[in-house]
């Protein structure tokens, strides 16, 4: 599992307003069938007291080998990621993240992984986040780092 990408999944829950979005929820589907197909690792973070993730996105998963859910309780999930990661010798190459809010919990789970991890590999898949604010917050991520890069 060490050179394996590890997939990661922020706040897909219901509780947030910008999961219900079906272009967004299908590029999250896209990235875990993908995940699944290269048997890369799955980790879905989960904001606490906020609920489950999306049932489909869950069913995705239900019998993958290697697969994590975290609750978090900060905007970053970071320490959580690190912490599945170190545990489950999944690797720390590359990690790609997709999910909601991209101005919130994407953009400090992100900020987060690229100071702790400068020599993993982090790209956040735009098109499979979303937000309900008017800015999406890409300007505010750290794209000036040799460590992250915003794709599509």
């Amino acid at each position: 599992m060490e050179n394996k990408t590890v997939l990661v999944v922020v706040d897909m829950q219901d509780f947030f307003e910008a999961v219900n979005n079906k272009r967004t929820l299908m590029e999250v589907k896209r990235q875990i069938q993908l995940a699944k197909k290269r048997n890369g690792p799955i980790i879905f973070l989960e904001y606490i007291d906020c609920g489950n993730t999306r049932t489909e996105l869950l069913a995705l998963v239900k019998n993958y080998k290697y697969k994590a859910i975290k609750i978090k309780k900060r905007n970053s999930g970071a320490k959580e990621i690190i912490d599945v990661i170190e545990k489950n010798k999944f690797g720390k190459r590359k990690i790609k993240i997709c999910g909601v809010n991209s101005d919130c919990c994407v953009l400090n789970t992100t900020t987060d992984l690229v100071e702790r991890l400068p020599e993993s590999k982090i790209h956040v898949i735009k098109k499979a986040c979303n937000t309900t604010s008017s800015n999406k917050g890409w300007n505010h991520y750290p794209t000036k780092t040799k460590n992250l890069k915003l794709v599509g």
